[in-house]
């Protein structure tokens, strides 16, 4: 969600989608066209042209910023290696970056004695994600991303869609966990104003 519209890809073997009932419109051919068994309708077609972009955007996170033609079938060995080292150069700065940012949000949860963080609390990036789950003791979490809200700062509650791991914890009762997300392009300015907005969410 913190990468904007949400963009699917499946594969399946034609033998297989073609055992499948559709659930596409009834006069669309899907003995022809086995891989439109699944749509609803049609593409999404802005979404899904937005996808080119982002080998674009994450070779540019590793300094490569005009990609060498690219084939829609098969990379040569030379662009292969091209783009290849820029990806392994763009995950691992994002992997740093987001290391940090944990790391500053992880000392901002440890100064409340009332705040217990859902997973892991290693800030590395081999252990987890800049994306915190987190109980405030004795408080509907509902309540926390209202408060939070005053400081124009977004953060969610609930179940997000797993109500048997939010049962599994005993949060059903409070309205499950509240939840702030982080990625590669937040600031550290930005994790200390989440800091800012939540120390008035418990004043």
């Amino acid at each position: 969600k913190v990468y904007g519209p949400h963009s699917a890809l499946l594969y399946g073997r034609r033998s297989s989608l073609l055992r499948l009932s559709s659930l596409n419109h009834f006069n669309v051919n899907t003995e022809t066209a086995a891989h439109q068994k699944l749509l609803v309708g049609g593409l999404g077609y802005e979404s899904t042209y937005s996808v080119s972009a982002v080998l674009e955007y994450l070779c540019s996170l590793g300094g490569l910023f005009s990609l060498p033609p690219l084939s829609a079938t098969a990379l040569d060995d030379e662009t292969r290696s091209i783009v290849r080292g820029a990806l392994t150069v763009a995950f691992d700065r994002i992997a740093a970056h987001e290391s940090v940012l944990a790391e500053r949000a992880l000392d901002i949860f440890s100064k409340y004695e009332s705040v217990e963080v859902i997973g892991e609390v290693s800030p590395s990036s081999a252990a987890r994600v800049p994306t915190f789950s987190f109980v405030v003791k004795d408080t509907d979490s509902a309540s926390v991303p209202t408060k939070c809200l005053a400081s124009k700062v977004g953060i969610k509650a609930g179940a997000f869609h797993s109500s048997r791991l939010t049962d599994a914890l005993g949060l059903a009762g409070r309205q499950g966990g509240v939840r702030g997300s982080f990625v590669h392009y937040n600031t550290v300015d930005e994790v200390d104003a989440f800091g800012e907005a939540l120390k008035n969410a418990l004043a």
